[in-house]
């Protein structure tokens, strides 16, 4: 897909953003490995890196900062905490949702199995 993305591009010969390709690309062969899986929409594989890179930006910042690196409670009461525990759990339930929809296909292909050596 990314071959098909960048051929759309070079054939117009315009410039773009190469980090958000290769982030997409790379998200989507983690999703693959990871999770046997993961189709995503384009937006939703959008959403789901931002949201992977605002968790990173959200803790390099705690980590740069002293008193929140001295009291996880002071931390707990920042705004920087409650939007990194509001965006944990958009990729949590992404990786969720994908894990039961597999557990699903292979379960209905275990069922399959089953019934052909019936």
């Amino acid at each position: 897909q990314i071959i098909q993305r960048l051929s759309l591009h070079a054939e117009k010969g315009e410039s773009f953003e190469m980090f958000q390709q290769a982030s997409m690309t790379t998200m989507e062969v983690l999703l693959q490995c990871a999770f046997s899986g993961g189709n995503l929409s384009e937006q939703a594989k959008s959403q789901y890196i931002a949201a992977v890179q605002k968790m990173a930006d959200l803790t390099i910042k705690k980590f740069l900062n002293p008193l929140y690196m001295m009291s996880d409670f002071i931390y707990n009461l920042s705004p920087g905490s409650r939007e990194f525990k509001r965006i944990s759990d958009f990729v949590h339930g992404i990786a969720v949702s994908i894990i039961k929809k597999r557990r699903r296909e292979l379960e209905s292909g275990e069922r399959a199995i089953q019934v052909d050596k019936r």
